[in-house]
């Protein structure tokens, strides 16, 4: 996705479809930065769809667990059930959670909010306990995942000011918005009495979130921000093509030559994890992969998290792409989970943060780096959720015409790996607009949504009309795809 807001997104000459891929469990009112000990905390959870504009109305079992962030990290507490989210009732009710017992003054500790998957899951038999996912459970025939955990960042437990209540956040009512939270601060009760949990609320509110998943290659994570930018949240395709390409491709480049045993997809996908597979796997050349729109940088971290450790003679690198205001949240993530997981090589598959405004020509850095001994053009090009606003198609157009014609005729012309989820039926104009330009698109698989198929995300793969390897490897595969 392009950096922006909801509010620009919401504007369109066509009415916006609400189509659920995956359910998120947010904070509508986030935990403190800090709380004093032995108090209480006041949230307000929501589920709802990626961009939080659509709300979960099927209810939802929503459970809690604390873990010790600082000063050293410890197993998370035993599970505790908040609440059954169901709106409208439970769209805006503050709803306050204990404090760990064991909590110390100076310490941090972080939230989690999450939902037991259904009994037939594939999710792994810890993911209650840590609030984490597998990650492989989102995508397959049968992908009804639970909605997506959330953490809180690290809560400070502060030391009590006396009488003063300053800093805390006092309960407005437990779980259901019943009870009372027993303690000082008898007259500040009775003002919230009257006022029936709308007081004015001067906490200072954390302003960024973190969601994991357990992958085949460790633990996947990703910080969002709570604010309205659009480039700091995770959409449905990254995630479902993260999960998709999580399922498929590590397998494949470790048994590059018996595909025997491996999952079976359409088989166009089966030719697109071919191709990803030459192009990621151990060769004697340094491949670049570049990905556009890239917001919190998911779909390239995963990318790079499952292929870094078979790439070690691979020199390449995966470029992930966005607007200025992007990169400071993606460098953070792809450091996060560089320090979470094994540490990257020097000499392999490398992962960064770079600006590409499709509004301008290509960078020089993309040239330049295929100049340099060793590098290339890159190979392939990602996008995943960048058909939201339909203006700017004709940007996005030039930028796919440049990327996937090189300019050498010594460089092989790369392939575009698209994952499309619709919202609205005008962003199927851009299929037209690229067939104009002489790409060919060819839908390689779907993804059933998380309610049995609505909000499914397409896995599209696309080349210039005239690549001979596109006319060529997809023969094998016209009569049984349309």
């Amino acid at each position: 996705m392009r950096s922006g807001q909801v509010s620009d997104f919401c504007i369109s000459a066509s009415p916006f479809i609400f189509i659920v891929m995956y359910w998120y469990i947010s904070f509508l009112r986030p935990p403190p930065v800090s709380v004093e000990s032995g108090g209480t905390i006041t949230i307000t959870p929501q589920v709802a769809n990626d961009l939080r504009t659509e709300l979960r109305y099927d209810p939802t079992e929503i459970y809690y667990t604390w873990q010790r962030t600082e000063p050293s990290i410890q197993p998370s507490l035993p599970s505790e059930h908040l609440t059954s989210f169901v709106p409208p009732e439970s769209t805006y009710r503050p709803l306050s959670i204990p404090l760990p017992a064991k909590a110390g003054i100076g310490e941090k500790w972080r939230l989690c909010l999450f939902a037991p998957g259904p009994p037939a899951s594939s999710l792994r038999s810890d993911s209650v306990e840590t609030g984490r996912q597998d990650i492989l459970a989102l995508t397959g025939p049968s992908a009804k995942c639970s909605p997506i955990s959330v953490w809180s960042e690290g809560i400070e437990i502060v030391r009590p000011a006396g009488a003063s209540t300053g800093g805390v956040t006092k309960g407005v009512g437990g779980q259901g918005g019943k009870g009372r939270a027993k303690g000082k601060g008898k007259a500040e009760d009775k003002d919230k009495a009257k006022g029936k949990g709308k007081e004015k609320d001067e906490t200072v509110k954390q302003t960024r979130i973190t969601r994991e998943w357990s992958t085949p290659s460790g633990v996947l994570k990703v910080v969002e921000q709570t604010s309205f930018d659009l480039d700091k949240k995770i959409w449905d395709s990254g995630l479902a093509l993260s999960s998709w390409l999580y399922r498929h491709i590590p397998a494949a480049i470790a048994h590059p030559a018996d595909t025997s045993d491996l999952p079976k997809p359409e088989p166009r996908a089966r030719f697109l994890l071919g191709y990803v597979t030459a192009v990621l796997g151990i060769t004697d050349h340094a491949h670049n992969i570049i990905e556009l729109g890239s917001g919190t940088g998911l779909v390239s971290i995963a990318l790079h998290s499952m292929i870094g450790a078979k790439a070690m003679s691979n020199r390449g690198r995966i470029i992930a792409t966005d607007l200025e205001s992007a990169l400071e949240l993606m460098d953070e993530n792809m450091s996060l989970n560089q320090s979470s997981n094994a540490p990257e090589a020097d000499e392999g598959l490398c992962v960064h943060a770079r600006v590409l405004d499709w509004d301008q020509p290509l960078p020089a850095w993309i040239s330049d780096d295929s100049r340099d001994v060793g590098k290339r053009w890159p190979s392939l090009i990602i996008s995943a959720d960048v058909t939201y606003n339909t203006a700017s198609f004709p940007s996005l157009v030039r930028t796919l015409t440049a990327l996937l014609r090189p300019g050498s005729p010594d460089e092989k012309q790369p392939m575009l790996l698209l994952a499309y989820k619709q919202r609205d039926p005008g962003e199927r104009e851009l299929w037209k607009m690229l067939e104009d330009v002489g790409i060919v698109m060819r839908l390689a698989d779907t993804i059933e949504g998380a309610d049995g198929g609505e909000g499914a995300v397409e896995i599209w793969l696309g080349s210039c009309e005239e690549s001979t390897m596109m006319r060529y490897d997809l023969s094998d595969y016209e009569d049984t795809t349309a």
